[in-house]
């Protein structure tokens, strides 16, 4: 193969990947939460560290329409992909039997935030109800729990070095508040459910009665 060839077949993958992205973007848009949820792959719920921790998952994060829907919000803000994300979080914290819970989303460092513009998860919490903060059932809460620490990105790591990449990044920052309460963790996407993990040591030291955490995708 020629250098022009190897060229245009390279060009012609990207294109194909390009252009049917942008279609995909389209057709989701178009959709409503209901059918959103109908045609993506649904996940099982996992639990990890023998069950120290409930991790509540809702898709596949394997299915391209659920990579779409959260890399669209997480780096472009899409906000009928986060109207669409909020009212099917919405619909699944509605399904969490728990005594006046606080939801708390997943933080970020400042770095990133200054990065990013946003913390994507506040973002689709926001987009979960009307008022963005609580409701009838449970309350939202944006500011009990900090990242201070700027870590690496927990992907690039191996399996060992994740806990120790997060010990001591996450505080809380009013433990009045979440003491004896029951919590929530809210996260877009969890692989190895370090993260979640650390925040929930964080909040039970603090005095959290129970942590368990949701997330869109695993």
């Amino acid at each position: 193969m020629t250098f022009l060839e190897m060229y245009r077949f390279i060009w012609q993958k990207i294109s194909f990947l390009l252009f049917n992205k942008s279609v995909l973007v389209a057709e989701i848009e178009k959709m409503s939460a209901e059918e959103f949820k109908r045609r993506a792959t649904s996940s099982k719920n996992i639990k990890i560290n023998s069950g120290e921790l409930e991790i509540y998952t809702i898709f596949s994060y394997k299915d391209p329409l659920v990579q779409t829907l959260i890399w669209n919000i997480k780096y472009r803000k899409n906000k009928i992909f986060l109207k669409i994300a909020g009212g099917i979080v919405q619909e699944e914290l509605m399904k969490m039997i728990f005594t006046n819970p606080i939801i708390i989303p997943t933080p970020i460092s400042n770095k990133r935030r200054r990065e990013r513009g946003y913390n994507q998860t506040e973002e689709i919490l926001r987009s979960s109800y009307n008022d963005g903060h609580c409701n009838e059932e449970y309350e939202i809460r944006y500011d009990l729990l900090k990242k201070v620490v700027h870590t690496k990105n927990q992907t690039k790591l191996k399996r060992k070095d994740r806990k120790k990449n997060l010990e001591g990044a996450f505080v809380v920052t009013n433990k009045q508040a979440i003491a004896g309460r029951n919590i929530i963790i809210f996260d877009d996407v969890i692989t190895t459910g370090t993260t979640i993990t650390e925040i929930a040591q964080t909040l039970k030291k603090a005095g959290a009665r129970k942590v368990v955490a949701l997330a869109i995708a695993h």
